[in-house]
Order: structure tokens, then C-alpha cells, then sequence
């Protein structure tokens, strides 16, 4: 027998070492990141279709989310009040804006993004893509008025139509 065929180790393969440090852990979000449906694609769903989507995801209604989550991060706590018909006066009349190209658009995309650290919810919108990059990572979104008339956000997208 060789001698390097002798003792405790005969016939065992010997592997290198494990690396035991902790992988780098990846930040963590509030709202789950849900991939948006058929991003890139002309059948891209809406921002408020996606708000519907991630509250499903988490269990709770679309207005639960709202209220709770989005609204007060971004200073629209006059629409958070228990019995108050603010919420649904704005769901009428200016919900469809969060898929424009305004202010309402912008503001909604930062803190949805910020919520859930899903990139490009731009997209969602009718906002040119990097319309909102100067406000940097982890700005502090700001969802208050600007609400523009409904015509003047579908224009920008109708436009940009094949």
C-alpha cells in the first residue's frame, strides 16, 4: 500500500474549505415587490391597476393600501380620514391622474417605488422614461395636488401610439 493511502482519510476525497461569511443581505421594502404585468410591452397595465395587484398580494383592499400606506408617506393625510368621503371623492375625479403624466403621476410612482424597491413603475404611467431620476434614491416622495385634467394625460400617451 502507498503511503499516502493510510489512516483515518484512505479513500476520502478532500473538498476546500466552505466560506462561511454571511452573503451581503439586499434591502428590504415595506410592500412586497411585485413584478408589473407585461412591462416593456404595449399591453403594460396601468399604476392603479398595479395598486390593486400589490393590495391583493398583501391581503387587503385597494383603499386599505391606499390609506394606510401610500397617502401618508406622501402627505395626503386629509384623504386617510375614517368617515370622511374625501378618499372616494378623489378616487373619482382624479385617481385616473396616477397613470398621467402630472405631478400626481410622478409623486405616485417615487413612493409605490420607494414602498416596494420595484424599479422602472414609470412605465406604469404616461411619464417619459427618467422624468423623475433628479429626485435621487430614497427621496422622500411628496404626493400633493397637480392633478391635471384626464385629456391632457392620455394625450401624451395616444400620442406615442404606433
Amino acid at each position: 500500500m502507498a503511503a499516502d493511502h493510510v489512516g483515518p482519510t484512505a479513500g476520502l476525497t478532500v473538498y476546500p474549505a466552505w466560506d462561511l461569511a454571511c452573503p451581503p443581505i439586499p434591502p428590504r421594502s415595506v410592500l412586497y415587490r411585485v413584478p408589473p404585468i407585461g412591462l416593456g410591452t404595449p399591453d403594460v397595465e396601468s399604476l392603479t391597476g398595479y395598486l390593486a395587484r400589490l393590495a391583493e398580494a398583501h391581503g387587503v383592499s385597494t383603499r386599505t393600501l391606499m390609506v394606510q400606506v401610500v397617502l401618508p408617506l406622501g402627505g395626503r393625510t386629509h384623504l386617510t380620514k375614517p368617515f370622511d368621503n374625501s378618499l372616494s371623492a378623489f378616487w373619482a375625479r382624479a385617481a385616473h391622474c396616477f397613470n398621467g403624466t402630472g405631478r400626481l403621476a410622478r409623486d405616485g410612482v417615487q413612493a409605490v417605488a420607494q414602498l416596494t424597491g420595484q424599479p422602472d413603475l414609470a412605465a406604469l404611467t404616461c411619464l417619459p422614461s427618467g422624468s423623475f431620476e433628479a429626485a435621487g434614491p430614497g427621496a422622500r416622495p411628496a404626493i400633493r395636488g397637480g392633478a391635471t385634467p384626464a385629456r391632457s394625460s392620455t394625450n401624451h400617451c395616444v400620442g406615442r401610439w404606433p
